[in-house]
């Protein structure tokens, strides 16, 4: 288990572990029903540790889980059967082919410097460019995976900047000053917007 696993290290001013809390969570959700699943605390620790692995890899932050726990609460009635971990992490995240985006980026980020990508959802284009456009490029699937997902996870979690503008390929022509200039200028400006 990762050190740096932030689910299973104390959070916010009150210091509270967050996969404690939503293992909390659904001990006041389920009742007994829960409690009946966990005999003993080494159940319960393995279940927090599936868990915090389980959500570190797909790249849930708490926020989404607060989401999809306000909808349970409102499906759950007496008697209903625990949702599964795997079934919950699913609720968790938005509906979306992050392996189908993965390819979609490797693809148009050779593009990109031709300025003839077309990007599905401003989300993928930052979360390649987040990752890297020439490193997209020539990785598999199955090694970027969990670092994709929590890439493009948390650019789907908040609202993504428009994709820039495509730029169009200067022109250069001998001795003309003017140009030079321009193309400097313009030069400068996409330096500081990628810095920005």
């Amino acid at each position: 288990m990762s050190k740096r696993n932030p689910w299973l290290r104390p959070a916010g001013s009150d210091g509270l572990i967050p996969v404690v809390v939503l293992w909390n969570q659904f001990a006041s959700l389920y009742g007994n029903d829960w409690r009946v699943l966990f005999p003993d605390d080494a159940a319960k620790i393995a279940w927090q540790e599936e868990a915090a692995a389980l959500f570190y890899e797909r790249g849930i932050r708490y926020t989404m889980v607060s989401t999809a726990m306000n909808t349970l609460r409102a499906e759950v009635r007496a008697g209903s059967v625990p949702l599964g971990l795997a079934a919950f992490a699913d609720r968790c995240l938005p509906v979306f082919d992050f392996e189908g985006a993965f390819y979609e980026a490797a693809r148009e980020s050779v593009r990109t410097g031709h300025g003839t990508a077309v990007w599905s959802h401003p989300a993928i284009y930052w979360a390649a460019r987040d990752y890297g456009f020439t490193r997209i490029q020539s990785i598999k699937w199955s090694r970027i995976k969990g670092e994709w997902v929590r890439l493009l996870a948390a650019r789907l979690q908040s609202p993504c900047p428009a994709i820039p503008p495509k730029q169009e390929e200067p022109v250069y022509r001998r001795g003309d000053a003017q140009l030079a200039s321009a193309t400097v200028s313009a030069l400068r400006a996409q330096l500081a917007a990628r810095a920005g």
